[in-house]
């Protein structure tokens, strides 16, 4: 979070409490208590002794009187729909007021600095236990500490042994020279603050970064004695350099690290197919990590037996050889391991001695491994190949494998889910069971991807007495029964285990995939048999009164994403009302119930739903006000009036009746007519339709709010994708979060709720056992508008398919399967849709079937709405589009996405040759249903002044612009024929000032406020054949020569254009929009491309490295890095979201691998994310 994210977060956190502390200090406030201590209340200020004993008086009134709200509440609920929301916010107050003096109280305040530094030194990780991966530095705990407080700050930098962590190293080859003088002194710093202690370094640099003298190194170096633990994320080439000295031309020195115990190494890069790292001389190792893509990886390892061995292979393919080192080169004394297998490969028999010990049931004994705890294999085959491999006549080497001490056996499938392309499940524990799981000893089971015939769940944990804790993915519903019961007839068990098949068992996940979400929401049994396990899981491992320090049982469901989790979430919260007989259990009316509230507000949901779609249907045909007046039938006002009679009559209060508008939604409905405009609805001056559905909704939403207040709910997030169950035990039930969430879920978010239920309970006034949970949580608030390009961009794809078809049988079926009426725009229609060619219609409409979910922190990205976007290009300015042909493309998707709200030009159905270097553009169609809702500039002409306009521009710079900068970076005595620059390949461009002038052009010619650019697929050595420096390093360092000039020539004009925008007053704001810059990372295309049929999940490594797509990264990373000062550049914003558009190999047009189809959903993410980025930037202004 940046600076400036803080600050803004601060301020509103600031004026919240401002609030509150006003309302408590004043004697009308709802509570109508005031502090005896006003001033401690806002710091973290040890009381007095005179001051705690007033405080220690105060909370028994305090506490009386949240009582008595508490019975008033109870009271109203069974008696009133309309006092309740009163008490509810005076209860709240109350209970916020009281937690704030107890939090005066609070022992932390008073605790000497001696003991808060072991309390620090004792939660915060060290260099044994701290991750070996990079790490952004204010992310650090040493960092985070350091800004709570100037006290804990002081003691934090006085503390050397916080200053151990320095995982924020990364090595660059280009950094400028100021720059790297800041960084030198900085990690100069951390080093000085960290004393004499032992260091866990982290170093990361690009998997081509070539090794050589870095100040920043050769520091670190200078202190290698103190390396205790070492992470290198890079490629092959600096990992041997540092160990082995390969590069002899490079300054880098032969390391020693004569005290390293962890070494972790994350090699970059495709791999080579042979490699060897010698670690043998680090006589101390104990523990080595090793994540590759190395056919032939192996590590020379000391004499010294290892405690922690972990190897993972980064890529799926025939061409592994297996584990980089056999157990009898690890040693005996592991403790934990954690291999990727494929086939029998992993600990090759073939290294195995026939002349090993007997096990004592007869077989050979490959080895004793008497002190492993932990066992982690990754299965890099289909699940049936190990059953195979296993039941193979020759002896399995997990069969020689004697494991006497396992405590933790953790097993994960292929990343493909297999079962989903088979008809008939097939097991993969069958033969894998009996060989290892010891029936006494195991604690903790995760099955990741692994799939159960029924009845094998139910031997799992026969066979293992003493479990703890199961991770696993969703288990068949039968088994799941079984649990439940807790007894079962398990396949070749005898009646003697028909006893509780829990006994010790305190944890319980259940990890589900997108498939069986619908499955657990639609399946009301599967749901069913869930609520019931998860209190049996709970029940009989609580015990009452038992510590607070104790591990308490958990049961918890893993969704996919967060949306999934909210939707069970709900679903599982509002089981008691789907259940029960006089509530709405399904979404079909039930004729023959005899229930009078359930049959109203169906026949309510039903008759407003059928108005709403005539709404819709009507204010699209209507053109003007008086087309629209005339477009309804003359009833239909009256019948309206009628309809909101009904409504406004609806007696609900909290409990089983607010239920129905749970279930229904019926209050979305009503939502949607206190949101319309003026002028929509017909009579509206005379019926106050708009006005009525808002006072409607404030009184559900009180009701709401107090249902919430007073009703028990039982399941709650944690995190992004987790759903825990609590306990009625659990401290948690009664956090304000968990009830807020819930709501937030239901659409009912009002400020209101929002002050009284999230802003007003810090970390500091909560007890100090759930303040991590809590901390989450708050985070989660503060961050869900944010969601920075790296987060979207770390998500996924889903399958998520929006018709029913299986096949394309003509062109405009693309339209259909991609969810568009039609595109406004005309030039190559079909080539864009990539319809146009018969032969390719196999590809539809799966390449149209799959959605982008973002990754965590995205929770405030709205879906893409073209009403949306419309309001924003049209209130605070359009966007000027900048780049090649797969630019076009982008401009292309904003045709579809926003018809039939605009129009575009030129029209190529009557030219089809017009030049590509014309302008294309969309202007607002004077037929658009959004217009009356409309607020446009003085000057805005819907004729004139584009939305949205599109000029190709290849290389930001004319040629001659170019060859004026190459020259400008040669010396004098080496420069040369700068004419000679380009060769004869075609390119479409502009000179800078002249796209920057129509850039800044005023109303009506233009209102643009964001230039959207995207540049590096032109830049090749077959455009550019002259270059310096030959090659594509030629290009490359042309490329962030020209770009340094472009940033600095763009931003300057920004500074001009916008100082009389900052100089005027905030009306005058709004009528001339701020400019800013955005730079889109730009996308390179797929190898063999239409040969794929689905997205992938990580992105793959270039096979041939056509054009110059196998750099593209070094070209995004030039203009990130440069652009990443934001004192130098604060008008133009990288975004970094070319990672979805990475893994759609499936999602080309039809001629060539680099452009994307329009309505595969690349480019209407990239819409979507820029939409959310500048409204953000909007909202900041």
């Amino acid at each position: 979070m940046t600076s400036k994210e803080n600050s803004h977060i601060s301020r509103l956190v600031l004026k919240l409490r401002n609030r509150i502390q006003v309302r408590f200090r004043h004697p009308e406030s709802l509570s109508g208590l005031v502090s005896p201590v006003p001033h401690l209340l806002e710091t973290n200020h040890a009381p007095s002794d005179e001051e705690r004993k007033k405080i220690v008086d105060f909370l028994p009134l305090a506490e009386e009187r949240a009582r008595e709200f508490q019975e008033r509440l109870d009271k109203s609920s069974a008696t009133s729909e309309l006092f309740g929301f009163k008490d509810v916010r005076a209860l709240c107050e109350t209970e916020v007021f009281i937690r704030k003096h107890e939090a005066s109280l609070s022992s932390i305040r008073i605790l000497p600095n001696e003991i808060l530094v072991l309390i620090f030194l004792a939660c915060l990780p060290d260099v044994d236990s701290a991750p070996l991966c990079p790490a952004k530095w204010h992310t650090i705990s040493s960092f985070r500490l350091s800004q709570v407080c100037q006290t804990w700050r002081d003691l934090a930098v006085h503390t050397p042994q916080l200053w151990v962590t320095l995982s924020g190293i990364f090595l660059h080859s280009s950094l400028p020279k100021k720059q790297a003088k800041s960084y030198l002194a900085f990690v100069q710093t951390v080093l000085t603050r960290s004393g004499d202690n032992e260091l866990l370094v982290c170093i990361s640099a690009t998997p081509k970064y070539h090794p050589a003298w870095d100040p920043v190194l050769a520091l670190l170096i200078q202190h290698q004695h103190r390396w205790a633990a070492l992470g290198l994320c890079c490629g092959i080439g600096i990992v041997q350099a540092l160990f082995e000295g390969r590069h002899s031309s490079s300054p880098v020195p032969h390391l020693s690290l004569p005290n390293l115990r962890r070494l972790g190494v994350d090699l970059l890069g495709n791999g080579a197919d042979f490699a060897t790292i010698d670690v043998a001389r680090f006589s101390h190792l104990e523990e080595i990590t090793i994540l590759h893509m190395c056919s032939h990886l192996h590590v020379q390892l000391a004499s010294k037996p290892l405690r922690v061995y972990k190897e993972v292979y980064g890529r799926q393919d025939d061409s592994w050889s297996g584990p980089m080192s056999t157990i009898r080169e690890l040693g005996t004394g592991l403790e934990e391991i954690e291999v990727s297998t494929q086939s029998n490969m992993s600990f090759s028999q073939a290294r195995v001695s026939n002349s090993e010990p007997l096990h004592n049931n007869g077989n050979p004994t490959f080895v004793t491994l008497e002190n492993l705890t932990t066992l982690a294999l990754r299965l890099y085959e289909e699940p049936s190949f190990i059953t195979s491999i296993l039941s193979a006549p020759r002896s399995s080497v997990i069969d020689g494998m004697f494991l006497p001490r396992l405590r933790v056996l953790k097993l994960s499938g292929p990343d493909h889910d297999t079962r989903l392309n088979s008809e008939e499940p097939s097991s993969t524990l069958s033969s894998l069971i009996p060989r290892l799981l010891p029936r006494d000893h195991l604690r903790r089971l995760h099955l990741k991807r692994v799939t159960l015939l029924q009845g094998e769940l139910c031997s799992i944990l026969t066979l293992t007495p003493n479990l703890e804790e199961l991770i696993m993915d969703l288990p068949c519903e039968e088994d799941i029964e079984q649990l439940v019961v807790g007894s079962s007839d398990v396949i070749g068990v005898g009646s003697e285990t028909h006893n509780s098949l829990m006994p010790k068992l305190k944890g319980l996940a259940f990890e589900l995939t997108a498939h069986d979400v619908p499955r657990l929401l639609l399946r009301t049994n599967v749901r069913r048999v869930l609520l019931l396990l998860a209190p049996a899981i709970i029940a009989q491992q609580w015990e009452s009164g038992q510590d607070d320090s104790a591990m308490a049982p958990y049961f918890r469901l893993i969704l996919p994403d967060i949306h999934a989790a909210r939707n069970v979430q709900l679903s599982f919260n509002m089981q008691d009302y789907h259940s029960a007989d006089h509530s709405l259990g399904s979404e079909e009316l039930d004729f023959t119930a005899n229930n009078n509230l359930r049959h109203q507000i169906y026949l309510l949901k039903t008759k407003l739903r059928e108005t709403i779609y005539e709404v819709v249907g009507r204010t699209k045909q209507a053109k003007s006000k008086k087309s629209r007046k005339n477009a309804f039938r003359s009833d239909f006002a009256c019948d309206l009036n009628d309809l909101f009679v009904e409504v406004e009559s609806l007696k609900l209060r909290q409990g089983r009746s607010i239920a129905n508008l749970y279930i229904t939604s019926l209050h979305l409905a009503v939502r949607y007519f206190s949101r319309l405009g003026e002028n929509i609805l017909p009579e509206d001056d005379k019926y106050m339709f708009r006005q009525r559905a808002s006072r409607v909704l404030r009184r559900w939403d009180e009701i709401m709010l107090v249902d919430l207040r007073v009703r028990k709910l039982e399941w709650a997030l944690k995190g992004q994708r987790s759903l825990v169950y609590l306990h009625e035990s659990d401290g948690w039930h009664n956090l304000p979060q968990i009830k807020d969430a819930t709501r937030k879920t239901l659409g009912v978010v009002f400020i209101t709720a929002l002050v009284i239920f999230t802003n007003f309970y810090s970390i500091s006034n909560l007890k100090p056992r759930l303040s991590s949970r809590l901390q989450g949580l708050e985070e989660q608030n503060e961050r869900t508008d944010t969601c920075t390009p790296q987060e979207y961009a770390s998500g996924s794809w889903v399958h998520h398919p929006r018709t029913n078809s299986s096949m394309m049988t003509s062109p405009d079926d693309a339209l259909r399967f991609s969810g568009f009426e039609k595109c406004a725009s005309s030039r190559e229609y079909y080539w864009h849709l990539a319809a146009d060619k018969e032969e390719q219609y196999d590809r539809f409409p799966a390449a149209q079937s799959w959605k982008w979910v973002p990754g965590e922190g995205c929770d405030g990205l709205k879906p893409l709405e073209a009403g949306d976007l419309i309001k924003q290009l049209v209130e605070h300015g359009g966007w000027l589009l900048v780049g090649d042909s797969v630019t076009e493309n982008h401009f292309f998707s904003l045709s579809c996405v926003l018809y039939p709200h605009v129009i575009a030009t030129p029209d190529y159905t009557l030219n089809s040759n017009f030049d590509r270097a014309w302008p294309q553009n969309l202007y607002l169609s004077p037929s658009s249903p959004l217009i009356p809702s409309l607020k446009f500039s003085e000057g805005f002409q819907i004729s004139t002044t584009p939305l949205v306009t599109f000029r190709r521009i290849d290389i930001l710079f004319s040629k001659e612009e170019l060859v004026s900068i190459h020259r400008s970076m040669q010396p004098e005595e080496e420069r040369l024929n700068d004419a000679r620059l380009f060769s004869e390949e075609a390119v479409w461009t502009l000179p800078l000032d002249e796209y920057m002038s129509e850039f800044f052009q005023p109303l009506p010619k233009a209102n643009f406020a964001t230039m959207i650019v995207s540049t590096g697929g032109h830049w090749t050595t077959a455009l550019f054949s002259n270059t310096s420096q030959p090659g594509i390093e030629g290009v490359l360092a042309l490329f962030e020569g020209a770009m340094d000039t472009w940033a600095q020539k763009v931003q300057q004009a920004l500074w001009d254009a916008n100082r009389p925008v900052d100089s005027r007053s905030l009306a005058l704001k709004h009528e001339q929009a701020r400019k800013r810059v955005v730079v889109r990372a730009y996308l390179p295309g797929h190898e063999s491309c239409h040969d794929s049929r689905k997205p992938w999940t990580e992105v793959q490594p270039f096979v041939w490295n056509w054009y110059n797509w196998g750099e593209i990264w070094r070209f995004n990373a030039i203009f990130e890095r440069m652009l990443s000062s934001k004192e130098k550049y604060p008008d133009i914003h990288f975004l970094p979201i070319d990672r979805p558009g990475r893994l759609r190999p499936d999602a080309h047009t039809t001629g060539d691998c680099l452009h994307i189809m329009t309505g595969a959903g690349v480019l209407e993410g990239w819409t979507q994310y820029i939409h959310h980025f500048v409204s953000h930037l909007q909202r900041q202004a």
